[in-house]
């Protein structure tokens, strides 16, 4: 069974599916079985978040109602770290219709940890990554 509103604007009912706003991080090839994303350039960004068996499950991290204009990510595990900056690129949803709410913002970057790799020197910082709206 469906709740639904009728919206106030228009004379259509809108359904009550909720959405929220963000940035997540995904991590893109071989990846080493525990390590942490971190975002370092933002005093009020949210803590670190750590991943243990990661090629068994992955590692997506998702900052919920954080929406920079430019992130730095580091990348650790217990070799090495390396960070990579973006600009994300957000995108508007609203996923009860066009002319219903909620609206929510929200964007994704990828990081190639293949290419980060392959030139990475212990503790040593490279940068390689894409950032797009979804």
């Amino acid at each position: 069974m469906a709740t639904v509103t009728l919206c106030a604007a228009c004379d259509h009912i809108c359904e009550l599916v909720g959405c929220d706003s963000g940035l997540t991080v995904y991590l893109e090839g071989q990846l080493p079985d525990s390590l942490a994303i971190e975002i370092v350039n933002d005093n009020q960004a949210p803590p670190a978040q750590h991943f243990t068996n990661v090629k068994e499950y992955g590692a997506v991290a998702a900052y919920w109602n954080y929406l920079p204009d430019l992130v730095t990510i580091r990348v650790s595990w217990a070799t090495a770290s390396v960070e990579a900056t973006a600009k994300p690129e957000y995108s508007n949803y609203r996923p009860n219709g066009p002319d219903c709410p909620p609206e929510c913002r929200v964007a994704a970057v990828y990081i190639d940890m293949d290419r980060l790799r392959r030139r990475v020197l212990p503790m040593a910082t490279q940068r390689s990554i894409r950032s797009r709206g979804v």
